[in-house]
């Protein structure tokens, strides 16, 4: 893995940013194909796609430099390369659900029903996002993965980490194998797009489908901690991300049981 794409006119173009690119593509896409259904046209869908990525991305990144500000400070000119990583999921998606719900009043429509609209599209989204820092080499897993292991060049984080830690020397290659952790939460954002794409179009009350996505994306995170191999802010014995998670977990319950009993079927036209 290189996080170098290719290069045009002497400038690198990296793989995150093509992913990033990627992932709006297609979450324009299932919101058009989506809301056809429903009366949407093209606009909406590129309307709601551009206030939710770029609120999603200034979330995102916000979030990550406030927690490394002691890099920043000293080279604030980085704050602006999104395109080399360096986002934060949860912070990105705080943003992105205010953003919702300012759409959502300026539409006069009931923002757990819009929430339900758009949440359809967030895990592909992030299956791309996860698919770029497996590319990248950020967000990478803890060394082990068998037969599903990966190694990252010198020029990687997880080498760096490695090499910092002492579990290889600074003249390695590439870094010990590790769990492609980046892949395995790709997988599972993918199976958690088909679920929400199979249940919305027989939800219930406005949030279930917002519920449902709470719930997955909440356990899946809970897992996929257990392997992550870069840095993780603690909070007691839990890493910010999972205590986040077991939040977002309450939440989509709730959601959930509120919703349940109040199911109906809708009509696919």
């Amino acid at each position: 893995m290189h996080p170098i794409c290719f290069e045009l006119f002497g400038r690198p173009i990296y793989w995150y940013g093509i992913m990033m690119a990627a992932a709006f593509l297609a979450g324009v896409a299932n919101w058009w194909h989506l809301g056809r259904r429903e009366g949407r046209d093209f606009s909406f869908a590129v309307d709601l796609g551009f206030w939710a990525m770029a609120s999603g991305i200034v979330g995102a990144r916000l979030t990550y430099v406030l927690s490394d500000w002691q890099y920043f400070r000293l080279y604030p000119l980085h704050i602006l390369r999104v395109d080399q990583g360096g986002l934060v999921f949860y912070g990105g998606f705080v943003a992105a659900v205010l953003t919702i719900a300012w759409l959502a009043a300026r539409r006069h429509e009931n923002p757990l029903a819009l929430g339900d609209f758009a949440i359809t599209a967030v895990p592909l989204g992030h299956m791309f996002g996860r698919i770029g820092c497996f590319l990248f080499g950020c967000c990478s897993g803890t060394p082990g993965g068998g037969s599903l292991a990966v190694t990252f060049p010198r020029e990687s984080l997880p080498w760096e980490l490695q090499a910092q830690a002492g579990l290889i020397g600074r003249d390695a290659p590439h870094s010990l194998p590790v769990h492609p952790v980046q892949l395995y939460e790709a997988a599972l954002n993918l199976l958690v797009f088909l679920l929400l794409r199979r249940i919305y179009p027989r939800r219930g009350k406005p949030g279930y489908v917002l519920g449902v996505y709470l719930i997955c994306y909440a356990l899946l995170r809970l897992a996929m901690e257990l392997f992550r191999g870069d840095p993780r802010e603690k909070l007691g014995p839990f890493s910010v991300a999972q205590t986040i998670s077991f939040g977002l977990l309450l939440t989509g319950l709730a959601l959930w049981l509120s919703t349940r009993r109040h199911e109906r079927t809708v009509p696919e036209g």
